[in-house]
């Protein structure tokens, strides 16, 4: 089951299971180290919990072990870390984590799973790391790749009427991470450079050097875009998100089938595997978010991806067969489910969704079909769904009754509308089975344990799983007043214990408040137990929420209490501890955003891009540059931002850095953004 999202557990050096010890190190570290002792490299990608348990089942056996060592690196990477988002943008990306990765020693994809997926069954580690050492082997062997003429448009179009082959046209834009995929695995496969050097006249399109404005024509907003031309100049297919040889190969197929014939592939088959394209600084601002928000849940969100894909209901897509081979969805009133549960002695599943989700769509994709799935939802519940900006008629009682404010919410209710158990987010299909049993199993679900908890109970192992609960549904006050109460009864050693060490993180953020206090004065115990990298990052993580505190509403207008905020820099100066100055950059940042205190504002990133030179964020500088093109009316202080900001980023790429590479298309378009 996925526990409570951005925790920081145990960070050590090395990871140990059996005779497989996973490595703490970069990908492209990784990756040399692979090149000299001619391996792969296998990825174990982390979000703050790793896996252990499941991890051990797998790799149980000690000849699975052998022969991954025999072939890979086993590493590990937190996705909490900005340096891990920087190497998963590049060498990832379009994956969801947590998840394990095979790459190449040049970091290409060779195959990936899921250890949960593993532990039980539904997929096979043998079979991962077979197919993962055949893939490799095929790629050490494979010597040839598409061919992309370096051809004007129009002179394509001629060539391919006097030939008869139509045109394929990869468009892409640099630090587009699946269109580097696609490029790296895909158009370097023997098979595929065949087909295509045999049945295409194949060009590049970059989205910035685009005269023929083909993007906007053939309105191509997810990247990279898999263009197939007809010789006329009519579009045949266009196809958006990275592809796999098969799937790539299968594309053009399907092109030449229909040559002629105008017809163009939905958006939304793939939304997970592209890059939106309307701006790519969505992209880059949606990566810079979650690094903020993995330091602090205060901190706002700047910028975010797009959704794309169908807004229709997703319950017309489900429950359009009655013969138990899809999930049997209905719109019911509260009152009317209750009704229909007793009538038929089942539960109640309800799906709380919303057109604009993207996490919803992907339970819609990948989960509701299922066969598992379905036939669990159909056998115990009756299932309920709501796009709840559209059918808020009769999804507000639910709302209301059960608390529902955030999308996807699951929701399972016994037959008189009491809630057996609530949890929030897209899983995959074996998580999503394991919470809808609490629904089946009347002593598993939330509801028991606030049945169990009302009774007295308090025990450590009852008290970790129920906050974790709350946490888990959306319920975060309530968690965090259950996690005060509870740890405050704790013993300096039970407090210290690694297993207590995520509830801490999670809700002990009272830079002042005792058990803070205890905890920072016990910094060695904590540091051994928990792992000095994530005890740090909590302790900066506390000192940020409160200088974030400062900045009080009055009369309808934010001010900050200067005298409270200049004592409370004097007193983290004098810290010691080791995220002074990204404590201090981001709460003074964030306070003058607040007030709209643009001339400081400004000052201040000017001054913290002149102090860092190639080693400045590009990730804050074009934060901070975002907020003030869309928020600030000061065209003179845009003008001056803009100008600090491209000598500061023609620093960053002097330096050789990897993030002027991953941050250059988004500076770009920023960069023209200031200049209007």
């Amino acid at each position: 089951m996925k526990r409570i999202l951005s925790l920081l557990l145990l960070i050590l050096p090395f990871y140990i299971f059996g005779q497989l010890k996973f490595e703490t190190i970069r990908i492209k570290d990784a990756l040399i180290k692979a090149k000299k002792e001619n391996k792969g490299v296998l990825i174990d990608v982390t979000s703050g919990r790793i896996d252990d348990a499941n991890i051990s089942k797998v790799l149980s056996e000690k000849a699975l072990s052998d022969k991954l060592l025999q072939n890979f690196i086993p590493i590990r990477i937190d996705m909490l870390n900005v340096d891990n988002q920087i190497d998963y943008a590049e060498y990832i990306t379009n994956l969801s984590y947590p998840v394990m990765v095979f790459l190449n020693a040049n970091g290409s994809i060779l195959g990936n799973g899921y250890w949960d997926e593993m532990a039980v069954g539904r997929q096979q580690f043998s079979q991962v790391l077979d197919k993962a050492i055949q893939e490799n082997l095929v790629k050490k062997t494979n010597t040839r790749s598409i061919k992309f003429m370096n051809m004007d448009y129009n002179e394509a179009l001629k060539l391919s009427k006097q030939t008869g082959k139509p045109i394929f046209i990869d468009s892409y834009f640099i630090g587009c991470g699946p269109c580097k995929r696609m490029e790296e695995d895909v158009f370097t496969l023997d098979r595929v450079a065949d087909f295509y050097n045999n049945n295409f006249i194949c060009l590049k399109l970059d989205r910035a050097n685009d005269p023929y404005k083909l993007i906007e024509k053939f309105k191509v907003f997810g990247f990279p875009g898999l263009l197939y031309i007809n010789s006329d100049g009519s579009l045949n297919t266009l196809h958006q998100g990275y592809r796999d040889a098969d799937q790539f190969i299968s594309l053009g197929q399907k092109a030449l089938d229909s040559k002629g014939e105008a017809a163009t592939a939905g958006l939304s088959e793939t939304p997970s595997n592209m890059v939106t394209g309307t701006s790519s600084s969505s992209t880059a601002g949606s990566t810079a978010t979650v690094a903020m928000s993995g330091s602090t849940s205060s901190v706002p969100a700047t910028a975010s991806t797009a959704s794309l894909g169908s807004s229709s209901s997703s319950a017309a897509a489900t429950s359009g067969s009655s013969d138990g081979s899809a999930v049997q969805f209905e719109k019911l009133s509260l009152s009317d489910a209750v009704q229909k549960a007793k009538a038929m002695n089942k539960s109640i599943y309800v799906d709380m969704s919303a057109t604009w989700c993207q996490p919803c769509k992907m339970m819609k994709k990948d989960v509701f079909p299922d066969p598992a799935v379905v036939e669990y939802l159909n056998k115990h519940f009756i299932s309920i769904y709501f796009e709840c900006d559209i059918d808020s008629a009769l999804s507000n009682a639910y709302r209301d009754k059960y608390i529902t404010t955030a999308f996807p919410t699951h929701l399972l209710i016994d037959k008189n509308g009491e809630l057996i158990h609530k949890f929030v987010g897209y899983m995959k299909v074996s998580s999503f089975l394991e919470e809808l049993n609490k629904g089946v199993l009347a002593t598993t679900g939330l509801g028991s344990f606030h049945t169990r908890y009302k009774n007295g109970e308090r025990s450590p192992a009852f008290m970790n799983e129920y906050i974790t609960m709350l946490a888990n549904a959306n319920e975060g006050e309530r968690a965090s007043g259950l996690a005060s109460e509870y740890l405050a009864t704790l013993s300096l050693n039970e407090l210290a214990d690694r297993k207590t060490f995520f509830l801490i993180n999670e809700f002990v953020r009272d830079l002042d408040s005792d058990l803070t206090k205890k905890i920072f004065a016990n910094k060695q115990l904590f540091e051994k137990n928990a792992g000095q990298s994530a005890f740090d990052q909590y302790v900066g993580k506390v000192w940020l929420i409160k200088g974030l505190s400062y900045v009080k509403e009055d009369a309808g207008v934010k001010k900050l209490d200067k005298d409270g905020y200049d004592q409370f820099l004097k007193r983290l100066s004098e810290s010691g501890i080791a995220q002074i100055e990204y404590v201090k950059t981001t709460s003074m940042m964030e306070n003058l955003y607040l007030t709209a205190d643009w001339n400081s504002y400004v000052n201040f990133a000017i001054d913290y891009m002149q102090k860092e030179k190639g080693n400045a964020s590009p990730m804050l500088t074009w934060n901070w540059g975002a907020r003030l093109q869309s928020e600030c009316p000061d065209k003179n202080l845009k003008t001056k931002y803009l100008q600090a900001l491209e000598l500061n980023y023609d620093l960053i790429k002097k330096s050789g850095s990897d993030q002027a590479i991953v941050w250059a298309e988004s500076m770009k378009v920023l960069m023209n953004d200031l200049k209007k």
